[in-house]
């Protein structure tokens, strides 16, 4: 995420890097989309002996993409890729409270591309592409 902030900076510009980032964590996401992330700690009995807050599945999924959402701005390509990420992700990620964390993702997206995006056409290619539900 650090490396895909650096290419949107407006002294480094790179897109390119950006979207390579993003397509590297969708990656790391899907290898976590069925993962049971949640678990308290049991003793031998089973008997849950303490509970260890670990971040979810919406933690890594908002550590990833918020930050990059938030600073691309105007950027169709990245925004591009973060949907098509975030659908691909939703293709393969099983259980509908996982599905609905990235369907919020895809929402956000959309609203920054409507807010930042200049270009009509951009914004009506974005918003078609934009139709992740749970």
């Amino acid at each position: 995420m650090d490396v895909a902030l650096k290419g949107l900076s407006p002294g480094i510009n790179d897109t390119t890097t950006a979207v390579m980032c993003v397509d590297y964590l969708t990656a790391i996401l899907a290898r976590l989309a069925d993962r049971q992330l949640e678990t308290p700690g049991r003793g031998e009995a089973g008997e849950v002996q303490v509970i260890i807050r670990r971040p979810t599945y919406a933690d890594f999924v908002a550590e990833a993409f918020d930050q990059i959402r938030q600073n691309a701005d105007g950027n169709v390509a990245v925004m591009r890729r973060l949907i098509h990420s975030l659908e691909t992700l939703s293709r393969i990620t099983p259980g509908t409270e996982r599905r609905r964390v990235l369907v919020l993702h895809v929402e956000a997206v959309r609203e920054a591309s409507q807010r930042s995006v200049q270009s009509p056409r951009e914004r009506g290619e974005l918003e078609s592409h934009a139709t992740t539900r749970v």
